[in-house]
């Protein structure tokens, strides 16, 4: 689907605008979810997986950039739903304002629900596991943070 189907009417120079600011705000928001990860996970996120190759945190990562890219992705380009949108501006500044409040809303979910994993788990030490390379542990962790952001943007993209 092509966000700017009707680009004539909206003109080049807004829409090339327009697609600039979506791609820097997407960008910032997935740059914030993986610095909420590094603060959720041990060790500096950077550190571990470019210096110590840890496979855990990398799957953590990339599992909480799917999900939130998800709901970035449903915000502004998958025509969404004007009843799942919290009016607060009109036309793009009302779709970016929305995706920055999914967007953290998801991320606030996504940590909610780490924290959950671990009081229900109590035999289980994510963060010890992580720090271990526990792949199996990143896995899981990483699949829950997509899950999050797929069922997020599942009602905002229909």
């Amino acid at each position: 689907m092509f966000l700017f189907a009707d680009v004539g009417a909206l003109g080049w120079a807004d829409a090339l605008t327009q697609s600039v600011l979506y791609v820097a705000v997407g960008i910032f928001l997935v740059a914030f979810g993986a610095f909420l990860t590094d603060l959720l996970t041990p060790g500096k996120l950077g550190e571990e997986i470019f210096k110590k190759r840890n496979l855990a945190l990398g799957l953590v990562t990339i599992g909480g950039m799917l999900g939130d890219g998800y709901i970035i992705a449903a915000v502004i380009g998958g025509h969404p739903n004007p009843d799942t949108l919290i009016p607060m501006m009109s036309g793009s500044l009302n779709i970016l304002a929305n995706t920055v409040v999914y967007a953290l809303g998801g991320m606030a979910v996504k940590i909610v629900a780490y924290k959950t994993l671990d009081l229900v788990t109590p035999s289980l030490d994510f963060r010890t596991a992580l720090a271990e390379n526990n792949t199996a542990a990143g896995l899981t962790l990483g699949g829950l943070f997509a899950v999050i952001g797929f069922v997020i943007a599942a009602p905002l993209a229909s």
